[in-house]
């Protein structure tokens, strides 16, 4: 049976305002990006959420029990994640389980550093983590494909524990970029490049089975723009 994943990125971060690389460090919301939240929790609030027996295939209808039912919101341990999924979470009535695996990628050295400080003080390492983000990792910290290793199995088990239900995963702008170039066999390296992920961003994906994925919604932000 389908499973559909409301995939959203956290809102607005000072650290995000001023273009800083933000992996692993806890960053909270702004003032700006709670209130991006709590636009995306009403937009959902008023979504239909229910999918018919004789609808199943059809892509473009969320699923769920009950006209206005998530059935779970699940998180990155990270406070930015997990403010954006308790206020989402909020007029549905639902907890937020913490997963560990769906923390941002660890930017290592660069935690915190702008892309000018970084061009200037890591050059080389710069260069070729652009030329490949997915092998190479900066100084210290993650490369893409071991965020992937991590990230795929979480959201797999997700997906099974869900059959025919709706659930959100409140995640960040590296991990939801290369969970989506992972289920569409998009290349790895390419991720900066062909997906974008703005903040408290709508991505919603359908489940059909492993092999049968559609995305249906893309950095969908019309909540609060």
């Amino acid at each position: 049976m389908p499973t559909r994943l409301l995939i959203i990125r956290h809102g607005q971060t000072d650290w995000s305002v001023g273009d800083r690389f933000t992996g692993s460090s806890n960053i909270n919301l702004n003032d700006v990006g709670r209130a991006q939240a709590r636009a995306l929790a009403q937009r959902l609030d008023g979504m239909q959420l229910f999918i018919k027996d004789d609808t199943l295939a059809d892509p473009h209808v969320l699923l769920g029990d009950d006209p206005k039912r998530i059935a779970a919101v699940y998180s990155s341990p990270l406070d930015r994640s997990q403010e954006t999924a308790r206020i989402v979470a909020e007029p549905f009535g639902l907890p937020v389980k913490v997963v560990p695996e769906l923390r941002e990628l660890d930017y290592g050295a660069w935690e915190g550093l702008r892309r000018e400080e970084i061009l200037a003080q890591y050059p080389k390492e710069f260069d070729l983590w652009s030329r490949d983000p997915a092998l190479y990792a900066p100084p210290g910290g993650e490369s893409g494909l071991t965020l992937v290793a991590r990230v795929r199995p979480a959201i797999d088990q997700i997906v099974a524990a869900h059959p025919n239900e709706t659930v959100l995963v409140a995640a960040h702008k590296t991990v939801n970029r290369l969970l989506i170039c992972s289920l569409f066999n998009i290349p790895l390296k390419n991720y900066r490049w062909v997906i974008w992920q703005n903040v408290a961003c709508l991505n919603i994906i359908n489940f059909v089975s492993s092999d049968a994925v559609s995305l249906i919604k893309l950095n969908d932000t019309c909540h609060y723009e």
